[in-house]
Formats: structure tokens, sequence, C-alpha cells
């Protein structure tokens, strides 16, 4: 859990940092819907007689809402958050925070591509008596196409693929809880790939 607060603490000083600088820059809130492909990476030891090692993957499909957040630099360059809330039986939470550049195609018209931090995790019930719990860090990329219909309002529509490493996590079974230990995370990689679409309001 203290891990938890110490990033969610450090996202809220960059934010903050980012926003006294871009005040006079331009301010871009982004809210609308979003869809998450979640897949779970198991990468198994190396190597069996043949050279393989043996791998496997658990993925599925979330939907949910997208909440973002773009503080204008000079020279076309942009502080940004993102957060996604995505559900299928599984809450997936996928947060950015990064930097990109802002490419200027035409009135109205603007493609952003950026870097970022990332971190969040996943709550999955498999059942009434079996819940897991991760948290993970990691980093992503953001593509984001926008086009304004004036100046306050338009649209925007895009990607973003993040890669996570867990650091954290619990299985529930029954009333018993147990906290994953570090070996337990060792050969695993969590990835989200997601998709946006929703109305842009620049403040």
């Amino acid at each position: 859990m203290n891990k938890k607060i110490f990033f969610v603490f450090v996202g809220l000083v960059m934010i903050s940092t980012a926003s006294l600088s871009a005040r006079d820059l331009g301010i871009d809130l982004d809210v609308g819907g979003a869809y998450t492909r979640h897949s779970q990476h198991y990468i198994g030891s190396c190597c069996d007689g043949a050279g393989f090692s043996t791998n496997s993957k658990a993925s599925k499909n979330l939907g949910g809402i997208h909440l973002g957040v773009n503080f204008g630099l000079p020279k076309n360059w942009s502080v940004f958050a993102d957060t996604m809330f995505t559900f299928n039986k599984t809450l997936v939470n996928d947060t950015q925070l990064g930097i990109g550049y802002n490419f200027l195609l035409g009135k109205g018209f603007k493609l952003f591509v950026g870097g970022a931090f990332s971190f969040g995790g996943s709550i999955s019930k498999y059942n009434d008596k079996y819940t897991t719990r991760y948290f993970g860090i990691g980093g992503g990329l953001n593509v984001t196409a926008s086009y304004m219909f004036t100046r306050k309002f338009g649209i925007y529509f895009g990607v973003a693929d993040n890669y996570y490493k867990p650091v954290s996590g619990e299985k529930k079974e029954g009333n018993i809880t147990t906290e994953f230990k570090d070996n337990d995370f060792k050969n695993k990689i969590h990835q989200s790939i997601n998709a946006k679409v929703g109305i842009r309001v620049k403040l």
C-alpha cells in the first residue's frame, strides 16, 4: 500500500508542477470512453531439449472510461497525465505520466506522440472464493489525434500501450488473504493495449 501512495504522490507533484508552467500555454482536458486488451504474460524458464522456453499469456477485453490532461509547453511540447478504468469481471487501471511532442497537421488538427512512466493494477474476481490483486510499474507509449471544432471544444481518439512489472499483490481464497512474494513476480509481465475516444475541452 505504501508503494501505491508513493506513486500517486509523485504523480500529483508532477501534475502540479506542470500546471504552473503551462497555465499560459493551454491545458487540454479529455473525457471519454476506453477499450483495453489486458494481458498477463508468464515467461517460463529456458530451455527445453530443443532450446525453446515455455511462455504463456492470459488476455481479456474490457471497456470503461478515460480521463486525460495535457499541459502545453514551449515549442509544441507537452507533459500529460492519462488514466483509464476498464472492467469486465476484472477491474484494470492504467495510468501514464509523461512528455511528448505535438505535430500540427492543419487548422484544428493535432497529432500527439509521447512516452511515459506507467503504473497501474488489476483486481480479478474469478468466483466468490478467489480474487487476485496486482500493482505494477513500467513504461508506455501514447499516440493521440485531435480536432478542435472551436477554440474550446473538439474530439480526440488515440491508442496507448503499457508494459508493467508487478511489484506487489495478493490473493484472497475464502477468508484468507495472502500477499505475493517477490519470487511470485519473477517471470510475470502485464500489458495493456488501450484505445480511447471522446471530447476535448481547452481550459
